[in-house]
């Protein structure tokens, strides 16, 4: 009996400690499964925190480069300001006149080279303004039109006589307008010919200031300037011409084409012109507006050299045509009448071949092209109301008698309020390197420059 119970004990305790056994390897099988779990999960999320970095860290650089690649293009923001000065900087404006010479003054002091329209009913169809009155003795000059053709020779006079009164304003202006002093003459590429222009306020060559005016009241209008001319349109040496006089308002520090940029006048019209003022200022080499402060260079070469865009173009297309053609050519405006090409020698040679021509060609280009903005740019945008004139009873006597008709040009500022663009730095160096604190960055400066 005592064999058989211990038997069954030691069957029972290893059926128990095999129950165990599997117990704790179930257990064991778990705890290794959970283990394995949780180290797959620490893997996978390690991975995934690995990813989220480098993808980061990624497009942190990524954001960082095309930041510093935009940065080191120096950008630009635009600020506009809208104000009242104290002081205007006048506009200049410039009037060219196409007549060389009166026509009668030029037939009566050179018959040969005048006479009578062959067919003076067609002409007078044509060119009413000259058949007004008696038209027995009206003789035109010879250039074909209507009459024989000797172009070339009354070309070669009338150049003559327009250098040799090269210093003498126009007649159609006043004698007594002492704001119209400076001379300057255009090339007119329909006549193919030089003709000659006068100014106010204009300075594209010597040391003179541009004029300025204070403002003479907040409110209201500001008289810049009014001009009369006394137009005879049966006095035009070219006959077929439909005008005769051009205007332009501009800087006083450009020159400029009336012809190109200006506006014709009629005889007996008022031409009424409001001027709006513009400002822009812009920001030297490095940053993209790249302008030239031209006023300080001025100045610190004693006021020699170009004062804006288009006066250091002229200077480089001097500087070639002096050197190719050994005269002037090819600028906006001359200044002096006896240093230009004259268009009578040089008629079917507009342009100039020498030696080198194709080397000084490239030298003008490249000094054209290192001609930047204006780091200040005055801009007169206009507005003109035309109107015919209404003369005053002395005039009315004039006009019948010598057929004359005043044109006046009334220059005015009615809008006060002048408009300033600034092209500020889009970044300031602080902003980027650092948010400076006594010069110490407290690491916010990456992240403000970023935004």
């Amino acid at each position: 009996p005592n064999l058989d119970a211990d038997n069954k004990f030691k069957t029972t305790w290893e059926s128990s400690f095999a129950s165990s056994e599997a117990k704790l390897t179930m257990e064991d099988s778990r705890e290794d499964f959970k283990q394995n779990k949780h180290n797959a999960r620490s893997a996978a999320w390690l991975g995934l925190k690995g990813l989220i970095f480098v993808t980061c860290v990624t497009c942190f650089f990524y954001q960082s480069v095309q930041f510093y690649m935009q940065y080191s293009t120096y950008p630009t923001k635009t600020r506009i300001r809208v104000h009242i000065p104290k002081m205007v900087k006048n506009p200049a404006v410039t009037f060219c006149d196409r007549n060389p010479v009166l026509r009668s003054e030029f037939c009566a002091r050179y018959p040969n080279f005048c006479e009578k329209p062959n067919d003076m009913n067609k002409f007078c169809q044509y060119e009413p303004h000259f058949c007004k009155g008696n038209v027995s003795n009206l003789t035109i000059p010879k250039f074909g039109y209507f009459t024989q053709n000797k172009r070339e020779e009354v070309e070669k006079v009338a150049w003559k006589l327009l250098v040799n009164s090269s210093g003498e304003r126009s007649p159609v202006f006043k004698k007594d307008d002492t704001y119209l002093e400076k001379i300057t003459f255009v090339y007119d590429e329909e006549l193919k010919t030089i003709i000659k222009c006068i100014s106010s306020n204009l300075h594209i060559g010597g040391k003179s200031e541009p004029v300025i005016h204070p403002l003479r009241a907040p409110k209201g209008l500001h008289y810049v300037n009014e001009f009369t001319l006394n137009l005879e349109a049966e006095e035009l040496f070219y006959p077929w011409l439909t005008h005769q006089v051009f205007f332009a308002i501009h800087s006083p520090l450009d020159p400029i084409n009336p012809l190109h940029e200006g506006r014709a006048v009629k005889p007996g019209y008022h031409y009424s012109i409001n001027i709006r003022l513009v400002e822009e200022r812009f920001l030297p080499h490095p940053y993209q507006t790249n302008c030239t402060d031209y006023e300080a260079v001025w100045r610190r070469n004693n006021k020699t050299g170009p004062r804006s865009q288009k006066m250091c173009r002229d200077i480089c297309r001097k500087i070639y045509s002096k050197a190719c053609c050994r005269c002037e050519n090819y600028l906006t405006m001359f200044e002096d009448i006896e240093t230009l090409c004259s268009p009578v020698e040089r008629k079917g040679y507009p342009y100039c071949y020498c030696k080198h021509w194709s080397a000084l060609l490239n030298h003008m280009t490249e000094c054209s092209t290192n001609c930047k903005e204006e780091c200040l740019k005055v801009k007169y945008l206009s507005t003109i109301k035309e109107s015919v004139y209404e003369p005053t009873p002395s005039e009315a006597i004039e006009w019948t008698s010598r057929r004359r008709e005043s044109t006046v040009v009334s220059v005015v500022i009615r809008d006060l309020e002048k408009t300033i663009v600034y092209h500020d730095p889009l970044y300031s160096h602080c902003i980027v390197v650092m948010n400076c604190n006594g010069g110490v960055p407290n690491g916010h400066g990456a992240l403000i420059g970023f935004e």
